[in-house]
């Protein structure tokens, strides 16, 4: 999908992080971002576009970050047609040593 709304998530977070905006403004852009979830026409896409919404909202409250692994998780179930469990299991551990890296 080639949405400006995925490149303003991605920038607006990049200038939270530099201290660029304000925690406000991050939040104005989530709402944007989210509308791709709205706007979603599979359950996949849909888990997707929150996963990302969810990611650009941790700019501003770092509790986002679960939620977000959590909808990611669900989209690797739901493009597995629930079958893989083991796929869901790969995910978390790709998302857990992701964190493990950054800290």
């Amino acid at each position: 999908m080639n949405d400006p709304r995925i490149n303003l998530g991605i920038e607006t977070l990049e200038k939270r992080i530099a201290g660029g905006i304000r925690a406000f403004d991050l939040r104005k852009v989530g709402f944007i971002v989210n509308e791709l979830a709205k706007e979603s026409t599979t359950e996949a896409s849909k888990y997707a576009a929150r996963s990302f919404a969810q990611a650009i909202a941790t700019g501003h409250m770092r509790g986002h970050a679960m939620v977000s692994s959590d909808y990611a998780v669900k989209m690797v179930n739901i493009s597995n047609n629930f079958s893989v469990a083991e796929a869901a299991t790969k995910e978390r551990e790709r998302q857990l040593r992701i964190a493990k890296e950054m800290f």
